[in-house]
């Protein structure tokens, strides 16, 4: 959201909005990845929020990790990154918890 008093430029990297979302165990290591192995183009396009507007962009999950595997139950923790010209815009974490059964 901008959160701003005036227009924010966002320069975004893809044809598409590229956009990452990760997911750590309870050690903080990555399990899985959504743009893992993918190739995002070079291409930037600007995306010009207005103040108070909000860009929402969303993905799932299938509890799966990078190789395919189901995980446990236990603690996770999930955050999203918007690929940028620069360095990504992050969300802060967010946890999850699976639960047995």
């Amino acid at each position: 959201m901008n959160s701003g008093d005036r227009a924010a430029e966002l320069y975004l990297r893809g044809r598409t909005i590229a956009f990452d979302m990760t997911i750590e165990d309870a050690a903080g290591i990555v399990i899985w990845q959504r743009l893992h192995g993918e190739i995002i183009p070079a291409v930037v396009q600007l995306k010009v929020l207005a103040p108070g507007e909000t860009l929402e962009l969303q993905a799932s999950w299938d509890q799966r990790n990078q190789r395919g595997s189901a995980v446990g139950p236990g603690t996770y923790s999930v955050r999203g990154s918007l690929l940028t010209d620069g360095k990504p815009l992050e969300t802060d974490p967010v946890t999850l918890i699976i639960r047995a059964g």
